[in-house]
């Protein structure tokens, strides 16, 4: 299982976005855009996905709402969503579901990766079995 999915449509971000999370040691697949990440969520279940707002054909509050209200086997998976909005509610997937963090563009890797170390660490113990564990502070 793949730590986390990496949904971005601009090629160049999504590569930069890859290169940090393989270099902070997790595992990733990519997608770029909507549809495709659907896929892979529901063929790997991800530990996490991190999601552009702003995608082509299904959007990634879209994205959200349907794995959320759709597929209960993954609605568990935390969203980050990453987005160049300064207004997070305009993109919101509704009032009954929020994601799990945001982030803006420009991305703050020393931001975004003690995120998401906290984050995964909270839902599996602190990763300690991977050699994560303490290393991004």
């Amino acid at each position: 299982m793949p730590d986390i999915l990496c949904i971005e449509d601009e090629p160049d971000l999504r590569e930069d976005l890859i290169e940090e999370l393989n270099e902070a040691g997790y595992e990733t697949i990519e997608a770029g855009n909507g549809v495709d990440g659907l896929k892979l969520i529901l063929d790997h279940r991800p530990n996490l996905v991190l999601c552009d707002v702003n995608l082509p054909g299904i959007t990634g509050p879209q994205l959200f709402a349907e794995v959320k209200r759709n597929h209960p086997d993954c609605a568990n998976i935390p969203f980050f969503f990453l987005s160049a909005l300064a207004e997070q509610d305009s993109a919101s997937p509704g009032a009954d579901i929020h994601p799990d963090n945001w982030f803006l563009k420009p991305i703050n890797y020393d931001v975004l990766l003690p995120a998401i170390e906290a984050c995964l660490g909270n839902r599996d113990g602190g990763n300690a079995e991977n050699g994560r564990a303490g290393t991004l502070g």
